[in-house]
């Protein structure tokens, strides 16, 4: 759904994988990694709408930052 060319799916999809990267679970991040990555990087780059918040949850909590660090990056990247 991340993929898809309708917004809804994306939007669905994306609160789908903030749920389920909560845990940080290495095996569900490695997956999202390898099956979203390209829908995730590209609905981060919607700076516009803040349509692209739960993109970049999903890529902060890949790379490891905790949910303060990614909400203050998004903070301070968006002045």
């Amino acid at each position: 759904m991340i993929r898809s060319g309708v917004w809804t799916d994306r939007n669905k999809g994306s609160m789908v994988l903030v749920e389920l990267t909560k845990s940080r679970d290495t095996k569900i991040l490695s997956a999202v990694k390898i099956g979203a990555m390209d829908g995730l990087l590209e609905m981060a780059a919607w700076h516009d709408t803040g349509h692209g918040m739960p993109a970049h949850l999903i890529l902060g909590r890949i790379a490891g930052k905790t949910d303060e660090q990614i909400y203050f990056s998004i903070l301070t990247n968006s002045r």
